[in-house]
């Protein structure tokens, strides 16, 4: 088999720094290792913070940019503009072109076989395939939730069909979503779950007591939450379930780790009633959060709608019992080895809760069989199976070139 030269194209996503930006790297870093660091080409359409370009860098992939394909992202903040600031339309007006657009994107990919486009998708390498990655389909579900609007979306999603010979899904919930909702091709969509760090999160028996002193809890007494407090992460639900399963109990906290970029009436009553009941740790350094998930009774996690969902596995790894939501992809990733609730049922939400704070049986069962289930969802085995579509899409190419 040949070995391929590979642009993976997600480094103009750093300012968002969530669930893309990790799978870039974690990709990046498995495919270099496997094809060889300079068969592995990171294309820069942007200006990046030095801390971004040293997390590109640690991937060993080959970094590639230059200040004309640098004007590929701000072309359309350009046309924005028009009319406020400056008329860039009359003086870059060739910029808007399609045949300059096309060069700038390919003059950082050299002779590139496959183009894996993460999230935007720019068009095609000049000998090559492309292959992207469509992560999931909030904005069509919980529009007012998302800073991506389901225009934008739609958008995007029209690029991807337009130029990608196959398609990257993180879940069957999403394939079949797109071809429900979107009525995209089931024939280009291939299934590769994301992975999780095996060796960060495990099940070490290491001590943590500065770890839980910090945030003033006690091993197996606290409950965890652990991502943005955003609308579609259902965390209104999840307060309101854990209140009525603790009732007036104050030895077992539920701790809110993450970004609260939305503002909640719910939450702020919750950490503003005095009881200490509900906590806002916000965002955990990297270093803190495994020996947090190993010594918690259960992660509570009921988003409505997810593409993956990365923190139920990393609790399972660390040997974390969950409470986590019937949605179809929290189900297929987690199978039986959580307490699965209605997310939209608050009472339900509320009896899982009850059952890992109580069941001590069911909870030593779900701690034990966690790990065991979440190494199957390797970062090693994802870029494998990446690798795989890069192979078949790269056959569709030859044979239709």
């Amino acid at each position: 088999m040949n070995r391929l030269t590979v642009a993976l194209d997600f480094a103009s996503n750093w300012e968002v720094r969530g669930g893309v930006w990790r799978y870039g790297i974690e990709l990046a870093r498995g495919i270099a290792k496997i094809l060889g660091h300079e068969h592995v080409i990171l294309p820069v359409y942007d200006r990046l913070p030095e801390a971004c370009l040293a997390e590109l860098n640690d991937t060993r992939a080959t970094l590639r940019a230059s200040a004309p394909a640098r004007l590929f992202d701000r072309l359309d903040a350009m046309r924005s503009r028009n009319g406020r600031y400056v008329p860039w339309k009359s003086i870059l007006a060739v910029a808007y072109r399609p045949e300059f657009r096309t060069r700038l994107f390919r003059s950082v990919l050299g002779s590139a076989d496959v183009y894996h486009a993460v999230m935007t998708c720019r068009g095609r390498p000049k000998h090559g395939t492309t292959v992207s990655t469509i992560h999931d389909l909030t904005p069509l579900h919980i529009a007012a939730d998302s800073s991506i609007s389901k225009a934008t979306l739609l958008g995007w999603i029209a690029d991807h069909r337009r130029w990608a010979d196959l398609v990257i899904v993180p879940s069957a919930a999403v394939r079949d979503d797109l071809i429900s909702q979107i009525g995209f091709p089931a024939e280009q969509i291939r299934v590769v779950h994301h992975g999780i760090d095996t060796l960060r999160f495990a099940p070490l028996e290491r001590p943590a007591g500065a770890v839980l002193e910090r945030y003033g809890v006690r091993a197996g007494g606290y409950l965890l939450y652990v991502g943005a407090l955003e609308v579609h992460k259902n965390v209104d639900r999840m307060i309101a379930g854990y209140l009525e399963a603790v009732g007036e109990r104050r030895d077992c906290p539920l701790l809110l780790a993450g970004a609260r970029s939305h503002e909640s009436p719910a939450v702020a009553a919750a950490l503003a009633d005095g009881t200490g009941r509900v906590r806002y740790l916000g965002y955990i350094p990297d270093d803190d959060l495994p020996p947090l998930y190993r010594h918690a009774r259960a992660l509570v996690h009921v988003a409505l709608c997810e593409g993956f969902g990365f923190t139920p596995l990393e609790a399972l790894a660390c040997g974390c019992p969950l409470v986590v939501s019937r949605h179809a992809t929290t189900a297929e990733v987690v199978g039986d080895n959580g307490i699965l609730v209605d997310p939209l049922d608050v009472a339900d939400i509320g009896r899982g809760i009850r059952e890992i704070l109580h069941d001590d049986a069911r909870y030593a069962s779900l701690k034990a069989r966690g790990p065991m289930h979440a190494r199957r969802y390797s970062w090693e085995r994802c870029a494998e199976r990446t690798l795989d579509v890069y192979h078949e899409a790269h056959a569709i190419w030859q044979g239709g070139s």
